[in-house]
């Protein structure tokens, strides 16, 4: 899984830059989308201005990210990335975009809590202090269950709460260190762009986290195939499995049409044009 996890980061840096302005374009609107929330936290603040923000995240956050896991699922799938989809998912999955980040709203407001009330309590040299070191575990833990639930998000047929949430962990903790390098690499880059004003994530670091998380779970649903085929029959219903949507249909490409001549002198005929029988000159001298 080593050598796997490396492979799946340097080739979604080689798609990245390969649909370099799709991906930069949906990575901007990903990142307007979270303007009001990031608003209300800065300019607001208190009570009023976290519920602001949880309210944005939920509302905008959740399927502006689904949708843009949608989009670079193409790119996994090796088709022509297309705008139109981004757009698309959004309106088509919204409301399983809304449940994702819903998931992931009621962690932060929990790790958020317990953080701070486990700082304090290691502040003033309290046993119970120790506690923020587990949760800060746990919320690496949770970042890398992201490499497989976004993905999963918009790949499950029946879509429910519970069994995306527990695929994801079964993905997570089956292949521990595809899920650490991964979450290890990747979050190194979101801490250092802390460093240029996060303006790598702004234009193109969601765009990247959300490649790697589709060819993430494109390794994890080949190896439990690879599994599932070799199992019996009676052990096959309690392995990891998920079953694709179907993709979306690429956008249908006009037909050429047929390059004409025009005044072709006589005799010669022009280009795209069927010759019908007795057309033409074909009586011998």
């Amino acid at each position: 899984m080593f050598r796997e996890a490396f492979r799946i980061l340097g080739r979604s840096l080689w798609e990245l830059w390969d649909n370099i302005f799709v991906l930069v374009v949906a990575n901007l609107l990903w990142s307007l989308a979270l303007v009001p929330a990031m608003a209300a936290l800065s300019f607001i603040g208190g009570w009023p201005g976290i519920g602001i923000t949880i309210v944005t995240l939920l509302f905008l956050g959740g399927p502006v990210t689904l949708a843009l896991y949608e989009l670079t699922l193409n790119a996994n799938r090796r088709e022509r990335l297309e705008l139109y989809i981004f757009f698309q998912s959004f309106r088509s999955n919204y409301w399983r975009g809304f449940k994702v980040g819903l998931i992931n709203v009621i962690f932060l407001v929990l790790a958020f809590v317990n953080l701070t009330f486990y700082s304090s309590l290691y502040a003033s040299n309290s046993p119970l202090g120790i506690a923020v070191i587990l949760w800060g575990y746990v919320v690496f833990i949770w970042f890398t269950l992201q490499f497989h639930m976004w993905p999963l998000g918009v790949r499950m047929e029946k879509f429910s709460m519970w069994g995306l949430l527990r695929n994801s962990l079964l993905a997570t903790f089956k292949y521990p260190i595809l899920s650490l390098i991964l979450g290890l690499v990747v979050g190194v880059f979101f801490l250092l762009s802390g460093l240029l004003s996060f303006l790598p994530i702004v234009i193109f670091g969601m765009s990247y986290h959300a490649l790697v998380g589709n060819k993430a779970l494109n390794l994890v649903l080949e190896k439990e195939q690879v599994r599932y085929r070799n199992q019996p029959a009676a052990e096959s219903e309690s392995l990891f499995q998920i079953t694709e949507t179907a993709p979306l249909p690429p956008k249908p490409e006009p037909e050429p049409k047929p390059f004409t001549t025009r005044n072709a002198p006589q005799g010669v005929r022009r280009r795209g044009s069927v010759e019908t029988p007795g057309e033409g000159s074909s009586s011998k001298l």
